[in-house]
C-alpha cells in the first residue's frame, strides 16, 4: 500500500499548469544523512517547470521527516509513502506512474545533481527529439569527499558517439554490456516509457539491469552528453549496497535480460555472444564475494541456469565456443559439475570460488609509457600468478595523455586490471585511499613508479601474512638504506581491514611523501623489523616533520604513546638509560626543532603529565630522576567523588586546592566532578572545564536531576575503574594528610572499609556517615552495600559493620568548612 502526502496534488485535484518539462523521482529508504542535500539541488535546478516525486519505502528514521520540510515550502515536491518496504524498482514505478512531466529522470536519495543538468539535458533532448539520453556520472568518495572517474561511467567506449543521434543497431555488440544500467544518469521521454510498457522488476534486486537493456533495445534515438552532471556518493550504505543475500536475485535478472533478447531475433542474433560473457562474468563475481552460508544454493542456482539454456535451447556448443578465455573455465566447471559426486561439486566450487586476494593500487602519475610497461610485467610474472592479483591503477587527468591511453587499454585488455582517471589534484594518501575502499581484496599492497616487484615476492609477503595472521609484514627493498627502509611504505603488505581500522599510520615527510609511523610496531599483528628500534624511529620522525609543523601536530600523541609504551615495558635494569633517551627527544623537540608550543598546545590530556613530568626533569637538574620516573605512569587508586551543585567558583577552587596539598601525592587521585543538569551553573562548569584541560586526572559528568544523592552515589559505584572510592562533602575539607592516612589502613590492613573522625565532633571514627570513609568498591558490588539518605546526609548501611575487614580509625581527617 502507499500513501501520498495530504500536503500535495492528488490525480484527483491535479496542478494547474500541466505541462512540467521534467519529473525527477527519488526513491529514498533510510536516507536521512544525505537526502536533505539531494532535495536541495533538485530544487535549485536552473530549469524550474519541473516536479520532485519522492517515494519513502518505509523509512525508519527522519528521511519522511526531511522530505516533508521540502514539502512544506516548494508546491513542486510531493512525496508517496510505503507502508511496507517494497524495494527501489518498485518505488521508482510509483513515480513514474504518478510522473506529469513530459521527460523523467531518476535521482538517488545519497546523490546530486550539478544545478543545470536539467536545464542542459532538456534543450539536447528536445533538439534532437530523443527517447534516451546519457550523461555521466562522477563518484565522490564519501571519506575524503573528493570526486574520482571510472571508465564505465565515464563511457568513453561511446566517444564517437557525442553530440550525434544514435541507436543500438549502430554500436558494435560488446558495447550494450558495457554501458552503465544504473537508472540514474538519464533522461527519459517518459511518453516512450509508457508506450513500450517499460518498468522496473518489483520482487528482484538489480532491477536496473533488464530495465535499461530494454530501454536501450527498444528507443530509436538516443544521445550522450560529454558532462558529469550527476553527482554519485560512494558509501557502504548506499541505496544500491545489497545484502549477501540479495545476490541471489542475479540468476532471475540474467534470465530477464535474455528473454529480452530472444523476443528478437535480430536482438538476440547481434548480442548473444556478448550476453554470455556477460551472464558468465557476472556469476562468477557474485559467487565469489556471496557469503559461505549461501555458496550451495548459488551455485545450485547457477547450474539449473545453465542447464537451461543447454538443454531447453541447445546452446552448449554456442556459449562454449564464443566465450573468452577468462570466463571459459568457469564455464567449464559448472558443466562438469552437473553429473558429478557431491565431493566433486565441492572441489569444483572451490576452484571457482577462488577470490583474488591481493590488490595492488599503484599512483602512475609522472611516469613513461616504458616505465609503466616494466610495473605491469613485474604483476605479470609474479610467481603467485597474475590471475591472483587485483591492480588498481591511480592516475591525474591532467598529465601525461599517451601513459592515460595506455592504461585505459590495459582497462580493457586485463579483466583484473582497472583504471581511476582522477577528477583533481589530491594527497597521495587520498588517492590510496579511493583505491583500498573499491577494492574487495583482503589483502593489499601499495606501489608507486620508483619501485617494481620482483617475481616471488607477493607470494612470499602473502604466505608470511596468511601463515602468522600478520596485519602487515615487509620484505627487502634492493639498494635501500636499512634505516629507512622499516618505515617504508613501498616493501609491506596490508590486510584491508587494518588500513581501514587505523587511519593515521602513515605520517608525511618534508619531501611530501609517506612513511610509516612507528607507533604501527607497538601494534598486535605486525612483523617486525630485525633490531628494531623504536627510539630511532622517533627520531627520524622528528625529522621528517621537522619543516612540516601541521603533520607534526598530528604525530604528538603517537610519539609520546612510543616513548611512554617503551619506558612502561622495559626492565627496571634499563628505565634510567632509557629514561635519558626519553629526555634528549624532548630536549631535541623543544631546542633543535622549537616545537615546545606546539606541544603544549596541543598534546592530548592522556599524554599532557608525562610530557610535564619529563620537561621538570630537564627544568630541574637535582631533582630526583627515579621519583620523577616512578610518577610518569601513575597507578591512580582512589577516585574522590564531587558533587558540586550550589558551589561558587571560589568553593570549586577551594575543592581542587585542597586535593592538590594532599600529601598522599595528587597524581594518584582520580577527582569526579558531578554536575546535577537542572542546577547548572555555566560559569561554575566552565571553570571545572577548564580544569579537566589542565589536569589529565580531573573529570567530570553531568547527570539527570531527578536522581536522589544516594541512589546517584549507588549508581556510580559501577562507573568508576579505580580501586577506592571516597566522597566528598561541601560542609568539610580534608586535612593535609586525610588520603594518604586512611588509604594507607586500609592498604596495609587488607581492609574493605576504613573510617576516620570529623574535627570537634566526639566521634571514635563509628559513625554511618559515608563521608569520613573510604570504600572497596569490589567490596561493595560483592556485598552488595548501599548508601541511603537522612536529614540531608548519606549513609552507609549498618549491615556493613557486620562484615569483617571494617576498620574505624580514631585519626581526624575531616574539618568543618
Amino acid at each position: 500500500m502507499i500513501h501520498m502526502n495530504s500536503n500535495t496534488k492528488t490525480e484527483d485535484n491535479p496542478p494547474k499548469n500541466d505541462s512540467i518539462d521534467v519529473s525527477i523521482i527519488i526513491p529514498a529508504y533510510n536516507s536521512d544523512k544525505y537526502i536533505e542535500k539531494c532535495l536541495n539541488t533538485a530544487r535549485k535546478q536552473t530549469l524550474k517547470n519541473i516536479e520532485i516525486i519522492c517515494i519513502d519505502d518505509a523509512s525508519t528514521d527522519k528521511t519522511l521527516e526531511i522530505i516533508n520540510n521540502h514539502v512544506r515550502f516548494d508546491k513542486r515536491v510531493c512525496v508517496f509513502t510505503n507502508t511496507t518496504n517494497l524495494g527501489p524498482g518498485a518505488s521508482r514505478n510509483i513515480g513514474i506512474k504518478h510522473a506529469r512531466g513530459k521527460y523523467i529522470t531518476f535521482l538517488d536519495a545519497d546523490d546530486w545533481l550539478d544545478e543545470n543538468t536539467l536545464e542542459c539535458v532538456l534543450k539536447k533532448s528536445e533538439e534532437n527529439n530523443l527517447d534516451l539520453l546519457l550523461f555521466k556520472l562522477i563518484n565522490m568518495n564519501n571519506i575524503t569527499k573528493l570526486l574520482y572517474k571510472t571508465e564505465t561511467y565515464s563511457m568513453n567506449f561511446l566517444e564517437k558517439y557525442y553530440n550525434r543521434v544514435f541507436n543500438h543497431d549502430d554500436i558494435s555488440a560488446n558495447i550494450l554490456f558495457k554501458i552503465p544500467v544504473t537508472a540514474p544518469g538519464k533522461l527519459y521521454l517518459r511518453s516512450f516509457l509508457l508506450e513500450n510498457n517499460i518498468k522496473f522488476n518489483e520482487t528482484t534486486m538489480y532491477e536496473d539491469n533488464p530495465f535499461f537493456i530494454k530501454t536501450f533495445l527498444k528507443a530509436r534515438r538516443v544521445s550522450v552528453v560529454d558532462e558529469y552532471f550527476y553527482k554519485r556518493r560512494v558509501h557502504s550504505d548506499s541505496l544500491t549496497s545489497n545484502t549477501k543475500k540479495d545476490m541471489m536475485d542475479i540468476h532471475n535478472v540474467l534470465d530477464e535480460i535474455f528473454s529480452i533478447l530472444k523476443s528478437n531475433d535480430s536482438y538476440y542474433m547481434k548480442y548473444k555472444l556478448s550476453f554470455y560473457d556477460f551472464m558468465i562474468h557476472t556469476l562468477l563475481n557474485r559467487f565469489q564475494k556471496i557469503d559461505n552460508e549461501f555458496k550451495n544454493d548459488f551455485f545450485n542456482k547457477t547450474k539449473s541456469l545453465i542447464e537451461k539454456y543447454i538443454v531447453e535451447y541447445d546452446l552448449n556448443d554456442d556459449i562454449k565456443y564464443n566465450l573468452s578465455k577468462n570466463n571459459l573455465r568457469t564455464y567449464n566447471l559448472i558443466v562438469k559439475s552437473m553429473n558429478s559426486e557431491n565431493n566433486i561439486i565441492k572441489d569444483i566450487q572451490e576452484n571457482i570460488s577462488l577470490n583474488t586476494p591481493i590488490a595492488s593500487i599503484v599512483y602512475c602519475d609522472d611516469i613513461t609509457v616504458s616505465r609503466l610497461n616494466e610495473i605491469l610485467n613485474s604483476f605479470i610474472n609474479q610467481t603467485m600468478g597474475f590471475s591472483y592479483l587485483d591492480i588498481i591503477f591511480i592516475s591525474s587527468t591532467k598529465r601525461l595523455k599517451d601513459v592515460q591511453k595506455l592504461l585505459k587499454i590495459y582497462d580493457k585488455t586485463y579483466y583484473n586490471i582497472h583504471y581511476i582517471q582522477l577528477e583533481e589534484d589530491m594527497s597521495l594518501l587520498d588517492i590510496y585511499s579511493i583505491g583500498i575502499n573499491m577494492t574487495d581484496c583482503s589483502y593489499i599492497t601499495l606501489l608507486d613508479k620508483n619501485h617494481v616487484y620482483k617475481d616471488h615476492v607477493l607470494k612470499n609477503l602473502f604466505r608470511n601474512m596468511k601463515e602468522n595472521e600478520y596485519n602487515m609484514a615487509h620484505t627487502n627493498i634492493n639498494d635501500y638504506n636499512k634505516k629507512y627502509m622499516d618505515l617504508e611504505i613501498w616493501n609491506k603488505m596490508f590486510t584491508k581491514k587494518f588500513l581501514v581500522d587505523n587511519q593515521n599510520i602513515f605520517f608525511k615527510t618534508e619531501k611530501n611523501t609517506y612513511l610509516i609511523n612507528p607507533l604501527v610496531y607497538l601494534k598486535k599483528g605486525i612483523m617486525e623489523p630485525e633490531n628494531l628500534n623504536q627510539m630511532a624511529l622517533v627520531y627520524d620522525m622528528l625529522k621528517y616533520c621537522e619543516t612540516n609543523k601541521n603533520e607534526f601536530i598530528k604525530q604528538i600523541d603517537f610519539m609520546m604513546d612510543i616513548l611512554q609504551s617503551n619506558f612502561k615495558k622495559i626492565e627496571h635494569t634499563y628505565k634510567n638509560s632509557c629514561f635519558i633517551q626519553i629526555q634528549a627527544i624532548v630536549e631535541c623537540c623543544i631546542i633543535k626543532y622549537e616545537l615546545n608550543d606546539i606541544i603544549i598546545k596541543n598534546i592530548s590530556k592522556e599524554h599532557r603529565e608525562f610530557y610535564n613530568y619529563v620537561i621538570s626533569s630537564l627544568k630541574s637538574k637535582n631533582y630526583p630522576i627515579t621519583k620523577l620516573q616512578k610518577n610518569i605512569i601513575p597507578n591512580r587508586p582512589v577516585t574522590v567523588v564531587v558533587k558540586c551543585d550550589k558551589y561558587s567558583i571560589d568553593k570549586i577552587n577551594r575543592v581542587v586546592s585542597n586535593l592538590i596539598n594532599q600529601s598522599f601525592g595528587f597524581s594518584f587521585i582520580e577527582v569526579l566532578f558531578v554536575i546535577e543538569y537542572a542546577s547548572k551553573n555555566s560559569d561554575v562548569e566552565h571553570v571545572i572545564k577548564n580544569y579537566t584541560k589542565i589536569y589529565p586526572n580531573i573529570e567530570y559528568m553531568v547527570v539527570d536531576n531527578n536522581l536522589d544523592e544516594d541512589k546517584l552515589y549507588n549508581k556510580l559505584i559501577d562507573d568508576i575503574d579505580t580501586q577506592f572510592v571516597m566522597f566528598y562533602n561541601k560542609k568539610y575539607s580534608y586535612i593535609p594528610n586525610t588520603i594518604k592516612y586512611i588509604f594507607r589502613t586500609v592498604r596495609k590492613g587488607n581492609m574493605h572499609v576504613a573510617s576516620g573522625i570529623i574535627e570537634d565532633s566526639g566521634d571514635d571514627g563509628s559513625n554511618e556517615l559515608i563521608w569520613t570513609k573510604i570504600f572497596k568498591i569490589k567490596f561493595l558490588k560483592e556485598a552488595n552495600i548501599k548508601f541511603y539518605m537522612k536529614e540531608n546526609d548519606i549513609f552507609v548501611e549498618k549491615r556493613m559493620y557486620n562484615r569483617k575487614g571494617i576498620v574505624n580509625v580514631p585519626i581526624i581527617i575531616l574539618k568543618k568548612e
